[in-house]
């Protein structure tokens, strides 16, 4: 476990498989690994590491060390833990609250996605994403705006709309799920839309996004992640 995460993979040696199976488990079996780890640790004194020692540990240790320990330092900044505090609430008790496989949402709902800067490059291709054309497990269908992954938000916007109009004859309602850059796009489309033509829209779901949603969402959402809905 990295700062609460549980990673199950490989790594590219026997050190930085010690380091995430063992030392950060508290389980110090290997006095000479230790010694090493240790000595990682007083060196920085709880500073992030700079570039020049991520290389020097990746000289030392190995690649996959360098980014373990520097992912393990970023969750110790106190910071960064009373951040993640309420998110992990939050997902405990949603996942308490609705197990996987156990929660079939009505028919009469569709997802809307709208991706994030870039979509086309920094991941898999649009029609690869596991929910473009498919069902989520909660039993919604899910339509993909392709929008252009680095155009103005005001061009987007117009897609984005295009598409809302477009599924008010389907009949369900409608979900729109934004991340990131397409927040602002899907705010501009539901403005421009108006309230006459966005009646079949009944949830907005924000993720990792600069606009801010109404304080009840906030208290309940992960960090980050803002809900509107009517």
């Amino acid at each position: 476990m990295v700062g609460g995460q549980t990673f199950e993979t490989r790594v590219d040696s026997e050190v930085a498989r010690y380091y995430l199976g063992n030392y950060l488990a508290g389980n110090h079996s290997d006095a000479a690994l230790d010694e090493r780890i240790d000595r990682v640790y007083q060196s920085t004194d709880g500073h992030l590491p700079d570039r020049s020692e991520l290389k020097r540990l990746s000289d030392d240790f190995s690649v996959d060390f360098a980014a373990l320990y520097f992912a393990d330092q970023i969750a110790r900044v106190p910071v960064n833990r009373r951040f993640r505090a309420p998110s992990s609430r939050a997902y405990e008790y949603t996942r308490k609250a609705f197990p996987e496989g156990q929660v079939k949402l009505p028919a009469d709902y569709e997802v809307l996605v709208v991706p994030t800067f870039l979509y086309t490059r920094i991941l898999p291709p649009a029609p690869t994403w596991p929910y473009r054309g498919r069902r989520y497990k909660a039993g919604l269908t899910c339509h993909f705006v392709e929008t252009d992954d680095d155009g103005p938000v005001e061009s987007n916007a117009d897609l984005v709309a295009a598409a809302i109009r477009a599924r008010a004859q389907s009949g369900r309602r409608l979900i729109i799920l934004s991340a990131s850059k397409s927040g602002p796009e899907v705010a501009l489309a539901l403005t421009k839309l108006g309230p006459a033509e966005t009646r079949h829209v009944a949830a907005w779901i924000n993720a990792v996004g600069a606009l801010q949603g109404t304080p009840l969402a906030d208290d309940r959402a992960f960090p980050g992640v803002k809900i509107y809905s009517r």
